[in-house]
């Protein structure tokens, strides 16, 4: 673990190096062995902003080809003008793996039971999409068509998704590059992430079915539905304890729990202590973790 790397500004390119302190760059195997084995000891280290609802996100660069192993000038301009992109990138398969759908093709997205997907072809009108995008667009939650044209519902959020789309989708020969932008939402609910994808090489494509840009629709505020079979088969539990489990797992509380089900808090506690020695955990979060990974999310 790098130590403060959480603790930095969003963008700032800092050497790894000057994350230790001195006594840490004496005592750290991270430093001393894991960095020499990948040859980063002399790495730049950025904390990259995520979308809310995510974790950390940072990208380390290792070490320099120069001879003089410093990073010269051009090398670190060079590095600022793609960090967006590997940001974008980073968003982008962190919404797909939460969807299950990493390594899925266009036509499998369209599938996907958890994530929103549109089609865009090389004009931005929609061309395909699936139930729950096409479910917000006839909520006009965040997202609207408009005549086939897909657009931001907030008067506020339009240009910016206006311009997110002429990038991934320019209508002249310039270089098409995906971003991501939050949306706002009906009712106060909280916004959710659209990320938008270039999918072809559009001057070398003449079919204007293609889908020419890929609209992720990512709410990573929407509760995970957990297989309560699968965490009772995984891990040995009681259909009552499994219960337990995967409320904890979704971010309930053991007093919503107890209100839930019309028990009393030490009835619910009791079901923990029974739960723990089964997984092998001390503690609500150690639990909720091995749940997460254990499961299939539906």
């Amino acid at each position: 673990m790098v130590p403060r790397s959480r603790q930095q500004p969003y963008g700032r390119l800092r050497r790894l190096v000057d994350l230790y302190t001195k006594e840490e760059l004496k005592t750290s195997a991270t430093y001393n062995e894991f960095s020499v084995r990948t040859r980063s000891q002399r790495a730049l280290i950025v904390r990259l902003d995520a979308p809310e609802g995510y974790s950390h996100v940072a990208w380390a660069i290792g070490d320099p080809v120069e001879r003089d192993g410093g990073w010269s000038s051009g090398q670190i301009e060079m590095i600022k003008r793609v960090m967006p992109h590997v940001r974008h990138l980073v968003w982008v398969r962190q919404a797909l793996a939460d969807a299950g759908a990493l390594g899925t093709s266009l036509t499998e997205l369209l599938d996907s039971q958890r994530l929103g997907v549109v089609h865009l072809d090389r004009w931005q009108r929609i061309i395909a999409a699936n139930d729950l995008a096409r479910e917000v667009l006839r909520r006009g939650d965040g997202l609207s068509d408009r005549g086939g044209i897909l657009s931001a519902s907030a008067a506020a959020d339009r240009v910016g998704f206006e311009r997110l789309l002429a990038s991934a989708v320019p209508q002249s020969g310039s270089v098409a590059v995906g971003d991501s932008i939050s949306l706002s939402r009906r009712f106060g609910r909280r916004r959710f992430m659209v990320h938008v994808r270039p999918t072809v090489a559009r001057e070398l494509d003449f079919d204007v079915r293609r889908a020419a840009a890929l609209v992720l629709i990512a709410d990573p505020w929407r509760p995970r539905r957990i297989d309560r079979s699968h965490v009772a088969a995984a891990f040995g539990l009681t259909p009552a304890e499994s219960d337990v489990a995967c409320w904890l797992a979704q971010g309930k509380t053991v007093a919503e729990i107890a209100a839930s089900t019309g028990r009393q808090k030490r009835t619910v506690y009791w079901f923990l202590e029974q739960i723990y020695a089964k997984v092998g955990v001390r503690r609500q979060v150690d639990l909720v973790r091995r749940v997460l990974a254990a499961t299939e999310f539906a």
